[in-house]
């Protein structure tokens, strides 16, 4: 509560971060309050920004005490409806279901030789899809606990010997289409039904490989987040990255010039404090749904957190997919936010966005390398507060509402640099400066 009414928000003190480092892939699992965190020390844990607590820890990293916390995790997705299972691909190659109701390991199995880059569950089937840097997807039955579908591009052909490096779901019923990102700047798209999995068709990423593929809401509309591609793979003229829509009812094999609506290249950096540590392109995103129903999309690229209103073009224009459509429109940001600024900022090196997930309509999680795990809040212009008559000030484009931090960052004193130390933190030093402000005010009182 002191931290409320002099910040504005809650600070939590974490060690999970100062022993993990920073989050890699933030999990929502539904309510709205609690999400899994995977950390590059290979901890995985569940989070409960609200309570400001840990629910459950499965993974614990350089403490030596949980199984396989030898690699990072890369890839979670929610495998049951209820929010109660969990399914993470680490490093290895190696998937396993979480009981989060235990917590326990429920199921592990080594599925791939290389890292898994893509993991989905398909609700409609009870299964597991995956992807991985060893080329191959496979379909694993979690009620049966096999593998019952798997197959690579054959050689020779487009895609073979090119490592996956994201996975996404579309269609409904039996029939599914999944769209898999590649190193070399492509997305393949394979159809998988009765008979199995085929290759249906490839589209450019304008030489930027996938980072993150999502569906829109609508079902039709395929987003990808893209980074700059492997030079060796795109004949050494990647792309910067950025943003891409695809629609996938305009699927075709000419390289996917008609599916393609809109397109946001990265220029660099949108702030100037943003960190020049960031790598380029789009690193992570999340959708969520917009105040008027509209589909955004919150990107970590170039340093800062970029919105885009995926149903609006340059110009303010609402976009119409029609069939003499020709050519992609540009896809402008609505707004960039800098989330290190004001509490990262100071640190070596530069800290930047890292990770970002979207709980529900209105909070964001996000998790930047200094390491932190924030949540905000989305605000609005016309959102009611106070009396009608007063005239608010202008409010942030994302509005903070929880931070979980690790221990103070010491000064070392052999290179000079920013390191780990186990001194208190700054919680509990704010926590003092505020009772001490508490207790000087109600003395003045009490002798007035």
């Amino acid at each position: 509560d002191d931290q409320r009414r002099h910040q504005g928000h809650t600070q939590v003190h974490s060690d999970l971060l100062t022993n993990g480092g920073p989050v890699r892939v933030i999990c929502p699992l539904g309510d709205g309050a609690t999400v899994a965190c995977s950390s590059n020390g290979g901890t995985l844990w569940v989070y409960n920004w609200r309570e400001g607590r840990e629910v459950s820890r499965m993974r614990c990293g350089e403490d030596g005490g949980g199984r396989g916390a030898d690699c990072a995790v890369l890839r979670m997705c929610v495998a049951r409806e209820d929010g109660g299972l969990l399914a993470s691909g680490d490093e290895h190659g190696k998937m396993v279901l979480w009981d989060l109701h235990g917590p326990r390991m429920a199921t592990e199995a080594r599925l791939h030789q290389g890292a898994i880059t893509g993991l989905n569950w398909d609700a409609e089937s009870g299964a597991l899809v995956t992807a991985s840097e060893d080329t191959h997807l496979m379909v694993y039955d979690i009620a049966s606990q096999t593998v019952v579908d798997r197959t690579k591009p054959a050689s020779f052909t487009c895609g073979y010997g090119v490592p996956s490096t994201a996975l996404e779901l579309a269609g409904v019923g039996k029939s599914k289409l999944l769209l898999v990102g590649g190193t070399d700047g492509k997305l393949r798209c394979w159809s998988r039904d009765d008979g199995g999995l085929r290759r249906q068709c490839t589209l450019l990423c304008n030489s930027a490989q996938p980072s993150r593929c999502l569906m829109a809401h609508d079902g039709w509309r395929a987003v990808v987040a893209t980074c700059p591609a492997d030079p060796v793979l795109c004949c050494g003229n990647p792309g910067r990255g950025g943003l891409l829509l695809f629609d996938i009812r305009k699927l075709s094999d000419s390289g996917g010039g008609s599916a393609l609506l809109a397109e946001h290249r990265a220029r660099g950096f949108g702030l100037a404090t943003a960190s020049q540590e960031a790598p380029p392109g789009s690193i992570d995103m999340a959708l969520a749904p917009g105040r008027n129903g509209e589909t955004v999309a919150l990107c970590c690229t170039d340093g800062v957190i970029r919105t885009f209103n995926l149903d609006m073009v340059a110009g303010g224009q609402l976009y119409h997919a029609t069939e003499t459509d020709g050519g992609a429109q540009d896809l402008e940001p609505d707004w960039n936010f800098d989330i290190v600024a004001h509490h990262d900022g100071g640190r070596y090196p530069p800290p930047y966005p890292c990770a970002i997930a979207c709980t529900d309509r209105c909070f964001v999680v996000t998790a930047s390398t200094s390491p932190s795990l924030s949540v905000w809040r989305r605000s609005a212009v016309d959102e009611p507060y106070g009396h009608s008559d007063y005239v608010r000030p202008p409010q942030p484009k994302l509005v903070l509402r929880s931070r979980c931090a690790p221990l103070k960052l010491a000064p070392s004193t052999s290179t000079g640099a920013q390191a780990f130390g186990f001194s208190y933190g700054t919680t509990l030093a704010t926590i003092h400066d505020s009772l001490e402000r508490d207790r000087c005010r109600s003395a003045h009182h009490v002798v007035a």
